[in-house]
């Protein structure tokens, strides 16, 4: 059995954290950062995204909720989603590419942040 990584923001800093994910108790949910040590951090459910296990063009993991673009039209941007089945975009690419065939292509796609840190690269600035 292969090791799935995960990335969450801890509670109890809002810092990034990578590692094996595990349920805790009350349905809350744990970063294990190292498989044999007892280091947990209780993390945010919603900032819980699973490494794909493929990098951008630039040797960046990607990871469930990262904003990226293709560096062929960089006008478009999407989010990297869980559709229950696989990985997808959340947006369709100009030129109908899926996120595999982005992917296979490893000079295109470029992580430009996350939905959570950087909310505005896809949806503009928060308005009061």
């Amino acid at each position: 059995m292969r090791d799935v990584t995960f990335r969450a923001k801890r509670i109890d800093s809002y810092e990034w954290i990578y590692g094996n994910l595990e349920q805790g108790v009350n349905n809350s949910w744990k970063i294990k950062l190292d498989p044999f040590l007892d280091s947990c951090y209780d993390v945010h459910e919603k900032t819980i995204g699973q490494c794909l296990n493929f990098c951008d063009k630039d040797c960046n993991e990607l990871y469930e909720g990262d904003i990226v673009t293709d560096t062929k039209n960089k006008s478009w941007k999407s989010e990297i989603v869980w559709t229950g089945f696989g990985f997808a975009l959340d947006r369709p690419h100009p030129q109908e590419k899926s996120l595999s065939e982005l992917i296979c292509d490893t000079k295109r796609l470029k992580v430009l942040g996350n939905k959570f840190d950087n909310y505005d690269l896809l949806y503009g600035d928060f308005e009061d």
